[in-house]
This record gives structure tokens, C-alpha cells and sequence, in this order.
């Protein structure tokens, strides 16, 4: 449910935040897309943008060169990355967001809700890229609220509810628990 302690969680595995009290440590470079726009300054261009959250995500230079055409041609907005991003749907930020956070490799990739966002389309072309990285032996963490997504690509769950762990395990076992409690 929302208020479960879901984005915080994900705010400080990507060291955003730090835990009022415990530890969150993590093992591994770390790419977040847990805010759509999270880092994005509206004045500047797509382009800019892309660099802006590169820098916020801790990548080079020199890699984000090497990456760039890639990242434009992913998010399908070649035709508007010269423009300022206020102009920009928040569908079209989520995409750029996406492709950032995806194009440069993480060892772990954190997504809070953001493949609900955009058309059929992107959403099947994200999917793949994530099954992709899962491939690759990838760490993907991400927040959903479709059961029927995680169950199509999750191996793990963990339920979450005011902020305490509910249930760990098995996405199978989990998703059924969790199903069976809504009602």
C-alpha cells in the first residue's frame, strides 16, 4: 500500500538518504531511477539533462560520451532532446530517466514505479532491456503495484507494510500471500 515505506527504502539503498536508525548497505554501483525527474533542472535540454543525471548518478564523462547517442535513441525523443525538458510530458522524463539510469550499466539498477509510465510500446521496449540486464546478472530492485508485473519478472519479493518487512521469499510465494490479503 502506498505510505509502506516502499520509496524511502529505495532512497537509501541508492545511499539519498540515510536510515534514522540500522544500517542500508550495498554492494555494487548503483543506478536509481526512483524519482521521474529526479535530478532534472526544467530550464535546461533533454541533452543537458541527460549529462545532469549522469553527474547526480556518479558517471564519468567519458563514459556518458561513449553513451549518449545510445541514451537518445533509446528514449525515442530525438526529434525533442534540443528542447528545454519543461516542455516535456511527464512520460516523455520518464523515458529519458529510463534510459539513463539503463545505458550505463549498473551492477544494480533501482526502478520506484517507473515502468507504469509511458505507452504500450516503451513499456514492452523497457521490459526488454530489464530482462536483458537480468540476463547479464544484473541485481534489478523495483516497486510495483501490479502484482501481474512482478510475477512476469521477478525472481524475489519483499512486502513492505507501515514500514515493516511483511514477508521475504520466493516472488511466487509472496505475490499469492499478498493476494490473499487484499481481500
Amino acid at each position: 500500500h502506498n505510505g509502506a515505506g516502499k520509496s524511502t527504502f529505495c532512497l537509501m539503498l541508492a545511499s539519498i538518504l540515510t536510515p534514522d536508525e540500522g544500517v542500508a548497505t550495498v554492494r555494487g554501483k548503483v543506478s536509481a531511477l526512483v524519482t521521474l525527474g529526479a535530478a532534472f533542472n526544467v530550464a535546461l535540454t533533454g541533452r543537458d539533462n541527460i549529462q545532469l543525471y549522469a553527474a547526480y548518478l556518479g558517471i564519468a564523462d567519458k563514459v556518458l560520451a561513449s553513451k549518449m547517442d545510445e541514451i537518445i535513441e533509446f528514449s525515442e525523443l530525438q526529434e525533442f532532446i534540443d528542447e528545454p525538458i519543461r516542455n516535456y510530458s511527464t512520460g516523455m522524463r520518464a523515458r529519458l530517466g529510463f534510459a539513463v539510469a539503463t545505458s550505463l550499466d549498473p551492477e544494480i539498477l533501482i526502478l520506484d514505479e517507473v515502468l507504469s509510465v509511458g505507452d504500450r510500446g516503451f513499456r514492452a521496449k523497457s521490459k526488454k532491456r530489464i530482462e536483458s540486464m537480468m540476463k547479464r546478472s544484473k541485481c534489478i530492485l523495483t516497486v510495483s503495484h501490479s502484482t501481474s508485473f512482478l510475477r512476469s519478472i521477478t525472481t524475489h519479493c519483499l512486502w513492505l507494510d507501515k514500514g515493516s518487512v511483511r514477508m521475504a521469499g520466493p516472488a511466487t510465494e509472496v505475490l499469492d500471500a499478498y493476494e490473499g490479503n487484499a481481500g
